[in-house]
């Protein structure tokens, strides 16, 4: 078979609240989506059924809906088998690991038939919403207070993987939930002392609290089988081709306004230290100041906007486009009187706004042949065509070269099986920094 084809359901059982019934719902399946994001601390599914048959649920039949009865906190065991050689299996099938049902709609109830879609999710997003943590978090390494809060308050079964930072916080949860804490921090976190910014999010790998550099650093998962776009409509024989991309658009080049909102070229912010009284305006912070310290050397000048006025004789990052203030506390979570500094605003913040807004300086949305083995926030190589007019194998070296995956969801039903995702990169050009091939 063909990625691209059909998948074979080996399990879809749904469970009652109590755990006493189960259904097999894999007749009635209609679809199955799961989704993976860098920016979701949890993956998501979505089960659209639609059943003209009744089960036989505690001695009797009748609808599945009502009958077992479908609601929040069911849990929905999933395998799927891969359709190819390189793709292995899906599964959810352990009750740790099942997902969870966290929604139901669309529902239609009739003699004959019944139909309703199922939203998903994984056991530790109930578990978040349903723990409020009240710790104060002494000063200390950003990833060890992260590592903490997923240990004790989420206690998850799958594996989970975080990337030690050289940045300190104090954090005073104030009976936050446990994604929120953990999101709230990835802005604090700076990793070899100049790397800012981190992603916490979950794949079916576990949970992941990374660097958003070291996320880009790494070698694509597809290095020696580019994924090529061709217009040409290929025969069925090469049917077996995988790394094909079935469609492509680009979703965004920059947005120029939100980035100047944002901060996203430069930013100034100011600090109180209620210690001292000294209220302290910083140095402004731009894109060459952290291109300088990241990679040695800022990037051509003529990649950056010009200013609004031709009179003046600067560049868009000598502006200050969004000012901040913050408080520098002392010895709030010290135990007794103490006055050690909680945080330093900036070190982090500043250099995370710039790192979060120029990883998305080139957005596009693609669809594959189904590959389960890719997850969000892995590289891939893509290899577009250049559009010249004329007949050429020619690609666009502005275009193509290595995205890393923001969003992805893999599709099944009936006639096929595809992958779509959301790549960005915060480089244009098969040469650009993180593009070196």
């Amino acid at each position: 078979m063909a990625a691209i084809d059909f998948s074979i359901l080996k399990e879809v059982t749904i469970y009652s609240q109590d755990r006493s019934e189960s259904v097999d719902l894999i007749p009635g399946v209609v679809s199955f989506n799961y989704y993976e994001d860098l920016y979701s601390p949890t993956i998501t599914a979505k089960l659209v059924v639609v059943s003209t048959s009744q089960s036989y649920i505690r001695g009797k039949r009748q609808s599945v809906y009502n009958g077992l009865p479908i609601r929040v906190g069911c849990y929905v065991s999933i395998k799927i088998a891969g359709n190819s050689e390189n793709n292995p299996d899906i599964e959810f099938s352990e009750k740790e690991t099942a997902l969870y049902v966290s929604g139901i709609s669309n529902v239609i109830s009739e003699n004959q038939r019944e139909a309703f879609t199922l939203h998903l999710v994984s056991k530790e997003a109930l578990t978040s919403e349903t723990t409020k943590v009240y710790e104060k978090y002494p000063v200390g390494p950003v990833s060890e207070i992260a590592k903490s809060i997923i240990d004790k308050h989420l206690q998850p079964n799958v594996p989970v993987v975080i990337d030690p930072t050289t940045s300190v916080y104090g954090l005073e949860c104030n009976s936050r939930k446990p994604f929120t804490l953990l999101v709230m921090l990835a802005p604090r976190a700076v990793f070899d002392n100049k790397y800012a910014g981190a992603f916490f999010y979950q794949t079916r790998d576990g949970y992941f609290f990374r660097s958003v550099d070291k996320l880009i650093a790494q070698q694509p998962k597809n290095v020696d089988s580019p994924y090529i776009y061709t217009e040409v409509n290929k025969h069925s024989t090469v049917r077996n081709n995988e790394f094909r991309i079935l469609s492509y658009s680009v979703n965004k080049n920059e947005n120029f306004l939100e980035k100047l909102r944002l901060g996203g070229y430069s930013s100034n912010i100011s600090t109180f230290n209620y210690l001292t009284g000294e209220f302290k305006v910083n140095d402004v912070f731009d894109r060459r100041k952290y291109e300088m310290k990241n990679l040695g050397m800022p990037i051509q000048e003529q990649t950056y906007p010009s200013v609004l006025s031709p009179k003046e004789n600067m560049m868009i990052v000598d502006k200050v486009s969004r000012s901040m203030t913050q408080i520098i506390s002392h010895g709030v979570l010290d135990k007794g009187v103490g006055r050690t500094q909680d945080s330093d605003p900036t070190k982090d913040m500043r250099q995370s706004i710039i790192r979060y807004n120029t990883l998305v300086n080139q957005e596009l949305q693609m669809t594959i042949p189904l590959n389960s083995t890719l997850r969000a926030g892995d590289i891939i190589s893509c290899l577009f065509p250049k559009s010249t007019g004329e007949s050429t194998k020619e690609y666009d070296r502005e275009m193509s070269g290595l995205y890393m995956i923001k969003q992805l969801c893999h599709h099944f039903d009936s006639g096929y099986s595809i992958t779509s995702m959301i790549i960005v990169r915060d480089t244009f050009g098969l040469n650009g920094t993180n593009n070196k091939n």
